[in-house]
């Protein structure tokens, strides 16, 4: 009895949804197989993330309708079954089912079902943070829904680029395929594509930042969703980016509400990868609000889904969150070692940028070699037409001639190639390393209360900051061995005067640079004067709360290089004119001086002036 009540009920559900399958406004399904058939795929497609156990379930159930439909209905199975072997963390045999559905649908001609491939792995290529495969799988995506004229694949496709550029945090360029989809859909009717538009949307402007016009966005894809008979579980994502709008609003106890809304219903149907945001995000919220213990609670919570899923989308984010929670517990030795555990994860995400960029060489170098080859036959060619009365020993010399020379041209090419990706790497992995000894820096001012050591440990700190600077521009630059200083000064300024703020001092500083392009040898101890000169003079001419002004002027002249750095502050008592301190720094300023055979000018008349003229200062 029991049984055959659990069998009609099965049965009344599967009509409730062969029944809402046909009626779905907007669902252009390029599959039509007969009614049962339909609504079981519906079903394994709606239950794939959220249920994949039960949408397994709805799969055994389909294959029994193989032998009605088994040359068209197979790839479906294989297609169903790798999306939802990838969101049980089976990744191997999922992705080798998916490209068995992609063999058998080009085999049967069926591009429609090739682009439900190329989603399947764009979703995952995307959780696996290999945005350049996500990408080409999802531009794949477009070009098959234009051909068919499939106006809600394409649209669901134009969202799916716009999302992977904001995990590239190439925003703008999100905006422009957001609002691409948004045309499509701006005049349609509510629907599940619609909402997922002004939900990206939303992400988008949240980072530009417009918090009004994200805020706008979300609350219209929730109103959408909502006007659909979406439940909470069904919209989670799209909570989740609302409470991401509360948070930069710093509406907290908004943002909670939603992230727990999310945190429940995820949690009521064990969907991990939900769980996981929802709990990353509270975690942040409790972070911000400085109660640091429930943020490394539900931050590790997060974590531990991570790794058991095999998921790295913002496992950088979680392991900082952690260890500036640790710090602010005082427990060092757990913030270092979160600290290290970040860095790794950094240095592993620049190896795929370094390897991405060095096989972006390798295709320009062969089109270089190709382009060339092609140069020299025409050229050949019509040396021909010209010389042949010449001889054809003449022409042997020339062609043998001319093959060398295009093998050291390519040759010096690769080499050239080699030396910058490696010197690139190098001057990366010194900015890490100098980050890391920054961060340390930081936190350890965070627990102190001696107000010299406190001063002595910032200034260790803008030192370091000032050479990272300099090493970041190299890296990321199109010139390795070059600083431009009307780039990199300014910007060192700026950063000075951030880190004088937290000491209540209003300082404003001036720069006119009139140099440009430096060799490194000489930028790194160029920037660290300047680091010594302008913190002398915040330090000693300035008291707490005071406002100032510091102005700083480089320039060449005569073959020489002027610097001057001075103050509208009050000179130290203890500093004798014309002379330099015997701190730390000034010894520092006098010793890189000498480096670049520099002589020293101090002038106490109007504040304090301190002008240095550099004799060695080029290559």
């Amino acid at each position: 009895m029991l049984r055959s009540l659990v069998r009609i009920c099965r049965i009344l559900y599967l009509l409730i949804f062969v029944f809402l399958s046909q009626s779905l406004a907007g669902q252009n399904r390029d599959y039509q197989f007969s009614p049962e058939v339909d609504s079981l795929i519906f079903l394994i497609r709606s239950q794939r993330e959220t249920n994949p156990e039960l949408a397994y379930r709805y799969l055994d159930t389909l294959r029994g309708y193989l032998p009605n439909f088994k040359s068209e209905l197979q790839p479906f199975l294989n297609l169903l079954e790798g999306e939802i072997l990838i969101q049980q963390g089976k990744i191997e045999p999922g992705i080798e089912q998916l490209n068995m559905a992609s063999d058998l649908f080009l085999s049967i001609d069926n591009p429609t079902g090739l682009a439900y491939v190329e989603e399947a792995f764009t979703r995952y290529y995307t959780r696996s943070a290999d945005y350049p495969k996500a990408l080409e799988s999802a531009f794949k995506v477009v070009e098959i829904r234009e051909q068919h004229q499939d106006r809600s694949g394409l649209v669901r496709a134009l969202v799916d680029i716009a999302d992977i550029y904001w995990y590239y945090q190439r925003f703008d360029e999100g905006l422009k395929y957001g609002h691409q989809a948004l045309e499509l859909v701006k005049d349609e009717p509510a629907s599940k594509e619609k909402a997922s538009v002004y939900k990206i949307l939303s992400e988008l402007y949240l980072e530009i930042p417009d918090y009004l016009k994200a805020l706008e966005s979300i609350n219209e894809a929730i109103k959408i969703s909502k006007s659909q008979g979406a439940t909470d579980l069904e919209i989670a994502s799209t909570l989740n980016s609302r409470g991401n709008v509360y948070k930069y609003l710093k509406r907290y106890d908004d943002a909670l509400q939603d992230y727990n809304t999310i945190l429940h219903a995820c949690t009521s149907a064990d969907y991990k990868i939900c769980m996981r945001v929802a709990l990353a995000n509270i975690g942040h919220i409790y972070l911000i609000l400085k109660d640091y213990t429930k943020a490394i609670e539900f931050k590790k919570r997060a974590l531990e889904i991570q790794t058991n899923t095999g998921e790295i989308q913002q496992v950088a984010e979680n392991i900082l969150h952690l260890s500036e929670a640790y710090a602010g517990l005082g427990n060092m030795p757990e913030a270092y070692k979160y600290r290290v555990k970040l860095d790794s994860i950094n240095e592993v995400e620049h190896q795929q940028a370094l390897d991405k960029l060095t096989n972006e060489l390798s295709v320009k170098y062969e089109t270089e070699k190709k382009e060339e080859s092609i140069k020299s036959l025409n050229d050949r060619v019509r040396f021909q037409k010209i010389s042949i009365a010449m001889g054809s020993t003449l022409l042997i010399i020339s062609l043998f001639a001319t093959g060398i020379f295009v093998r050291l041209k390519n040759r010096l090419q690769k080499s050239n190639s080699e030396k910058e990706l490696l010197l690139r790497e190098i001057h990366h992995r010194t900015k890490n390393n100098l980050q890391i000894l920054s961060s340390l820096l930081s936190l350890q001012t965070d627990h102190l209360h001696d107000e010299h050591a406190i001063d002595v440990i910032s200034e260790g700190r803008n030192r370091v900051e000032s050479m990272g600077m300099i090493h970041q521009r190299l890296y990321t630059g199109d010139n390795l061995t070059r600083v431009d200083l009307r780039e990199y000064l300014p910007e060192l300024c700026r950063h000075l005067e951030e880190s004088f703020s937290a000491s209540n001092k209003s300082i404003s500083i001036n720069e006119d640079i009139r140099f440009g392009d430096m060799d490194v040898d000489y930028a790194i101890p160029l920037g660290l004067i300047i680091n010594e000169l302008v913190t002398n003079s915040v330090k000693y001419g300035f008291s707490n709360g005071d406002k100032g002004q510091i102005s700083l002027l480089l320039k060449e002249t005569q073959g020489e290089l002027l610097l001057s750095v001075s103050d509208n502050g009050a000179p130290a008592p203890h500093l004798k004119n014309h002379k330099m301190s015997t701190s730390f720094g000034s010894m520092l300023i006098e010793t890189l001086s000498k480096k670049l055979k520099g002589r020293i000018e101090i002038n106490r008349e109007n504040g304090y002036n301190t002008t240095i003229i550099f004799q060695r200062y080029r290559n």
